[in-house]
């Protein structure tokens, strides 16, 4: 039954409303005995008719990318069989179609880990001669190699942005003098799997008698002040001691970049771009510090809240998600990926974007953690040619295909499917961004908002103020580079 509700889904997302069909569709009136309608047909544009092409036969277009040994995220990029899985079958029908256009054969060859992967990019680019074509390594380890000018950028390799099936959301976000280095669509499972959201108990939002939290999103008022008022009605002493301690039920669960990400999601830019788009921090601004208060006051100094670290487990086996996954915690600050842990949970459970910092906030952002993954190609590479068009068709079939597939898969860890799963995806899928201080770590201002808040410090700018000089060297030399 899930299968069959998420095909009709797919289905729908991909009529013509929508933008998504895979060649020219031609809209014509219904005939009935009674119509007079001679309304002329309606031609939609096929999204896919313009995709560049060529023969390559016999080049191989090789991906190095990590071994996949995460525990909530999907890193593949290809699939050596039809497997009968959902998501697997996309992804191999996805690259045997682009094969076959192109006339090349796709690799993917795994390193043990993000670090090893990096060596390689070093060892190769120093060498002249790179073996591979495009790298999936996580964005915060790329950073530096990307101020050491190891890349070429997004324009080098005559990739579309317009497209929908490029995240230029993302792409923007990592981009400074109009210019950007990073690769970020619908190619990378990934880029789904770590964004983060909300999952939230609908078992337990019933019981409390919440407001409908999917209204809330649609209604765009479902904002720091909505989650704190639930969290407040959700704490429960559940063993009876009188203590807060991880007997407990809370309103939330989940770590520490709470904090930052919320920031994300509220809009702010941690570190703001001055009029040529590079990035300045002269100081802190009030909106930063704003901010910071606000979130405080609803995660960090709220009892009804738990954040990694704050309370010790007497059994060591369990931590936050366990909170989340024994039923005991309304909210659960994960990316998407986590959700798949859920899939023996005894209760209802939903997916909701990040809250809006307040109502007067245009629309939901959806803060994609740090060590995911982007794509990179290297100076040393000789045939960006081929590289660039193989990247748009796979991509474009990713788009078509590969992205209702995935979908499926996460509707297919729930205990029940609703229409409203489908719409908060999309939602939070909408707007994702990675914000730049979370990937170049620029005088390592992240963790000194995040420790701050973990050690209850409501008080910022002195914090500030003492790693000022480490903040604005790092920019320096961020904005010398994308500047020259």
């Amino acid at each position: 039954m899930k299968r069959l509700i998420c095909a009709a889904l797919a289905l729908l997302l991909t009529l013509p409303a929508a933008g998504c069909n895979s060649g020219e569709t031609t809209l014509q009136p219904i005939d009935t005995e009674s119509s007079t309608d001679t309304t002329a047909p309606v031609t939609q544009p096929d999204i896919y008719a313009d995709l560049p092409t060529g023969d390559y036969t016999g080049e191989e277009l090789v991906f190095a990318n990590e071994v996949e040994s995460a525990s909530w995220a999907v890193l593949m990029l290809d699939c050596e069989t039809l497997t009968g899985e959902v998501l697997d079958n996309a992804v191999y029908n996805r690259n045997r179609t682009v094969e076959e256009k192109l006339g090349i054969t796709i690799k993917v060859e795994e390193h043990v880990n993000a670090g090893r992967l990096k060596d390689a990019i070093i060892r190769n680019v120093m060498s002249g001669d790179d073996p591979y074509d495009v790298y999936d390594i996580p964005a915060d380890r790329s950073a530096a190699l990307v101020l050491e000018d190891y890349f070429v950028s997004t324009d080098t390799l005559g990739i579309d942005i317009s497209k929908p099936w490029w995240n230029t959301t993302v792409m923007d976000s990592l981009t400074f003098n109009d210019t950007c280095y990073s690769i970020a669509g619908d190619l990378s499972i990934m880029l789904w799997e770590a964004s983060y959201g909300l999952m939230y108990n609908k078992t337990l939002a019933d019981k409390l008698g919440l407001p409908d939290q999917y209204q809330l999103v649609r209604d765009g008022k479902f904002t720091l002040d909505s989650v704190h008022e639930a969290m407040s009605s959700a704490y429960e002493d559940t063993n009876g001691d009188t203590v807060v301690d991880t007997e407990d039920t809370f309103g939330l669960t989940g770590v520490l970049r709470l904090m930052t990400y919320s920031m994300v999601a509220g809009g702010l830019e941690i570190v703001p771009r001055g009029d040529d788009s590079l990035p300045i921090f002269p100081s802190p601004s009030e909106r930063l510090i704003e901010m910071y208060e606000k979130i405080f006051d609803v995660y960090f100094d709220n009892p009804n809240v738990h954040i990694a670290g704050q309370l010790v487990f007497k059994d060591i086996s369990k931590n936050w998600h366990s909170l989340f996954t024994e039923g005991r915690a309304l909210y659960y600050f994960e990316p998407i990926g986590a959700s798949k842990n859920l899939r023996d949970a005894s209760f209802d459970y939903g997916f909701l974007p990040m809250p809006k910092y307040d109502e007067d906030q245009e629309h939901y952002i959806t803060p994609i953690t740090e060590f995911a993954h982007v794509m990179h190609v290297t100076k040393a590479n000789d045939d960006i040619e081929m590289i660039g068009i193989a990247l748009e068709n796979l991509a474009a079939e990713s788009h078509k295909y590969v992205r209702d597939a995935y979908f499926e898969k996460v509707l297919d860890s729930k205990r029940t499917v609703d229409d409203e799963s489908i719409e908060m995806l999309e939602i939070i899928f909408e707007h994702q961004v990675f914000e730049p201080v979370l990937i170049y770590n620029w005088g390592k201002l992240p963790a000194m908002l995040e420790d701050s808040a973990l050690a209850r410090k409501r008080e910022i700018t002195s914090g500030i103020a003492s790693i000022l000089p480490a903040i604005q060297s790092d920019l320096e030399k961020t904005a010398n580079y994308y500047g020259k």
